[in-house]
């Protein structure tokens, strides 16, 4: 759904997902809509191909309209070794294999290690130069504090702490554009 929103307010609204939030008949109309091409882009949960149905289904589209394009968003999820494995992803690639042909894959993810990087390589069974990675996985954007909260009141620790980063940031303010936020790890 954040995926459609952000290319809506781009412009670029040839595009629906389907997910268990939508009904029956909402997700019908969502792929029926795919297949007459009123869709430039359908996005789907690599769990919506576990239901047989809905395969046979996506396979007559193919027949009908060619799907150039698999682009699997958080790749890293097919690899044991990702952060948040999820089993549906397991056989993607060979199901998607199955019902369409003639088309390429596209994976995407921010968090790939060398043995997710390894992983991804034989699923896709690309060779190592199809795989981009940035040279430098350093996240600038990104700013930590650590506190010492062992001998100390820790929530007016953390309440002094946010106060002092608001005064420098004013991250409280709500924002259109470019909202700042944060997560406490305790």
């Amino acid at each position: 759904q954040d995926q459609k929103a952000d290319l809506n307010s781009a412009f670029f609204d040839r595009t629906n997902y389907i997910s268990s939030d939508k009904e029956e008949e909402e997700k019908s109309r969502a792929m029926e809509d795919f297949s007459s091409g009123k869709y430039q882009f359908i996005f789907l949960s690599p769990e919506r191909f576990q239901n047989k149905k809905f395969r046979e289904h996506f396979q007559e589209i193919n027949k009908k309209s060619h799907i150039a394009y698999a682009v699997i968003d958080e790749v890293h999820c097919l690899s044991e070794w990702g952060h948040d494995f999820r089993t549906s992803y397991l056989q993607l690639t060979s199901t998607i294999r199955k019902i369409c042909s003639n088309f390429k894959f596209l994976g995407l993810t921010a968090t790939a290690s060398l043995n997710v990087l390894k992983d991804i390589r034989v699923e896709f069974n690309v060779s190592e130069n199809n795989v981009i990675a940035p040279l430098n996985y350093s996240r600038d954007e990104l700013v930590f504090h650590m506190l010492d909260c062992t001998k100390k009141d820790v929530k007016n620790v953390l309440l002094n702490k946010i106060k002092e980063i608001d005064k420098e940031d004013n991250f409280l303010e709500p924002h259109e554009t470019d909202a700042k936020c944060g997560i406490i790890f305790t």
